[in-house]
């Protein structure tokens, strides 16, 4: 250690002093000069008296009883700490200091983070003393709580420059702990007080971050990061504060930088975050518009940022370029599936039907199911026309009676003619939201019955009205009973028939009917929703993107649908348009600042469906070689 040089400085060593004051004898007397020059009404003089004391007291502290022997039998303690400008440490065995080291640091050194300097000090501390530490367990003190986590991290999640420290320690033997700095008397001291000849650089730590530099950007580029962080106020400062120390009290401008400071370093008059450079504001739009050149989501844009860049609210501005992205916008897959809303059960056979028309082999075929009863009926049709399925349906309401509502698909069911004719016999009629199948899942699910009666009809030879025909008359395993049963309150007639009591009417239990089919439905919303999640409530006159022609539209929300779950959008280019809420994302917002860890999940999510093969499609044989058992449509609207 020097001579002190101030009053501050002579505090500083007698710091020390009297932390191994209980080792020297006639303490108070010796240092009776130098505590005179600590006092608020005695002016500052040097003289050969305070010389010869400093002189003294450095001769006790280096000598016994002061400095102990080491003792391999005992633990060995280090305590290494860093300031500004230099390094410090002190080899310690039950309270007692063995050995002293300290150094300064270099130019280069001086520019490193603050963490950078602790764990550089715990380098220097462990090989200045290395003919102690190598081999045997050493207990490593250090004021810096930070750096405890980084050596506990995996190797390639520490930045670059800190990596290689940790691999100039890994032949040692250390644990790393953590004590005040009240309590740092000895390696504080030295820290601040070093003597000697400044090292020569160390080319390897040095080549870190030339390397980084170098790979990130050509010399044209560097030199505009150095212009633009030169110029800019707020970063010109921090660089400044970086390498003379921070001070207490920050503009909002640099405090995100001050909560940081651990971390920041710089080199070449480029401000950096660990292996990270601070990217000046001038120069943000640049990198964001390159980050984007291949139109990647908003997630995967700040995963690349994250790992070159950084600056204040860095997140947040890749959430607000990549929602301005046309192309982007357009080009999003569709939300996720949201949890089911269960459908209200039918109180009676007949009441409610859906209707579809299924295409086999050039031919059209309506198909209406019953929900309660699960009832089907296939008529041919000569044509797709209204008129024709209008006739259709007079032959099914002359047979079972008129419903109270029929649920399907828009096209071409969705005309005045067809909703003037249910209009007269007092039926309505409920269309699903465009492009959104499972609005009218039941009619689905009947399609697919009948056509796989057609696929086997034609395999075996049979007549189609045979399959449908032991489909109405065969039990469904989740009510107990058969199609015939829950609308005609009889079975029919087949084959196998031995008893006539069979055929005898016979009102379904209405109690174990509605039980079969809540617990149908409560098994099937398990299923669906183990997928689905809960989108963003929405709002009227809210702006709003929706699903049209296999891309999205821009447009405002004019008012709430009458079905669940849909909504009226009228679109900027004009026009008005029924979407289903997984059709519709809200605009994204953001305001602020932020941290920069938002994510516009939306952006990321998979696409909906199956894939080939998945076990979501694969089900056990039909027993009754008809097709799987019907269950309530309880999909949105």
């Amino acid at each position: 250690m020097p001579e002190p040089t101030d009053k501050n400085s002579v505090m500083r060593f007698l710091g020390i002093i009297k932390y191994l004051g209980k080792f020297i004898p006639n303490l108070s007397q010796i240092t009776f000069p130098l505590r005179e020059l600590t006092r608020n009404d005695v002016l500052w003089s040097w003289t050969k008296e305070h010389s010869e004391c400093v002189k003294k007291l450095k001769r006790i502290i280096a000598s016994r009883p002061v400095l102990a022997h080491y003792d391999e039998r005992k633990p060995l303690i280090i305590q290494s700490d860093a300031c500004k400008d230099g390094l410090g440490c002190a080899l310690v065995q039950s309270g007692r200091p063995i050995a002293f080291g300290s150094r300064a640091l270099t130019k280069t050194e001086q520019k490193y983070a603050m963490i950078e300097k602790e764990l550089l000090g715990v380098c220097f501390a462990m090989e200045h003393y290395h003919y102690f530490t190598y081999g045997r367990k050493v207990i490593v003190q250090t004021d810096h709580k930070p750096l405890i986590s980084i050596v506990k991290r995996n190797m390639d999640k520490v930045p670059g420059r800190l990596q290689r420290m940790l691999l100039k320690i890994t032949k040692y033997d250390y644990d790393l702990v953590f004590l005040p700095g009240s309590k740092m008397l000895l390696a504080d001291a030295l820290s601040r007080a070093t003597v000697g000849s400044v090292p020569a650089e160390d080319p390897e730590l040095e080549f870190v971050i030339h390397k980084i530099i170098s790979n990130v950007m050509s010399v044209e580029r560097k030199n505009s990061f150095q212009d633009a962080t030169k110029a800019d106020p707020v970063l010109s400062q921090v660089l400044e504060f970086v390498e003379k120390g921070w001070p207490r009290k920050q503009t909002p401008a640099t405090n995100p930088f001050y909560q940081i400071r651990e971390r920041l370093c710089h080199e070449d008059n480029l401000l950096l975050l660990d292996d990270r450079i601070v990217v000046p504001p001038e120069l943000q739009r640049y990198v964001i518009t390159s980050l984007h050149e291949g139109h990647l989501g908003s997630t995967k844009m700040k995963m690349k940022a994250k790992q070159l860049f950084y600056w204040p609210g860095m997140g947040n501005m890749i959430d607000r370029f990549a929602a301005s992205c046309q192309v982007c916008q357009e080009n999003m897959p569709r939300n996720s599936r949201e949890p089911m809303t269960l459908a209200p059960l039918p109180s009676r056979a007949w009441s409610k039907l859906g209707m579809d028309i299924l295409e086999f082999k050039s031919e059209n075929w309506l198909v209406t199911v019953d929900y309660f009863s699960k009832w089907i009926e296939m008529m041919k049709l000569s044509s797709k026309s209204i008129a024709e399925i209008k006739k259709k349906c007079l032959v099914m309401f002359a047979t079972h009676g008129y419903p109270d509502e029929i649920i399907c698909d828009n096209v071409p069911f969705n005309s005045h003619e067809f909703r003037n004719f249910l209009l007269e016999k007092d039926v309505r009629l409920v269309t699903s939201s465009p492009h959104y199948p499972q609005g009218h899942a039941m009619a689905e699910s009947a399609v697919k019955i009948v056509q796989n009666i057609f696929r086997k009809a034609r395999m075996t030879g049979q007549n189609p009205y045979t399959l449908l025909f032991h489909y109405r008359n065969t039990p469904i395993p989740s009510l107990g009973f058969s199609p015939s049963q829950l609308l005609n309150n009889r079975s029919m007639k087949d084959k196998l028939t031995l008893r006539e009591q069979v055929l005898l009417p016979k009102v379904p239990n209405q109690k174990q009917v509605e039980d079969g089919m809540r617990r149908a439905q409560e098994k099937q919303k398990s299923h669906y929703d183990r997928k689905a999640k809960q989108l963003p409530q929405i709002h009227e006159d809210e702006e709003v993107w929706f699903r049209h022609r296999n891309s999205w539209k821009k447009g405002r929300i004019s008012h709430m649908a009458d079905t669940p779950n849909s909504v009226w959008i009228k679109a900027d280019g004009g026009g008005e348009f029924r979407r289903n809420r997984r059709d519709v994302r809200k605009v994204p917002v953001l305001d602020g600042m932020g941290n920069g860890d938002e994510s516009n999940a939306s952006q990321e999510e998979s696409k909906s469906g199956y894939n080939l093969r998945s076990k979501e499609l694969l089900r056990k044989p039909d027993r009754y070689g008809v097709g799987v058992d019907m269950e309530l449509g309880n999909l949105d609207m």
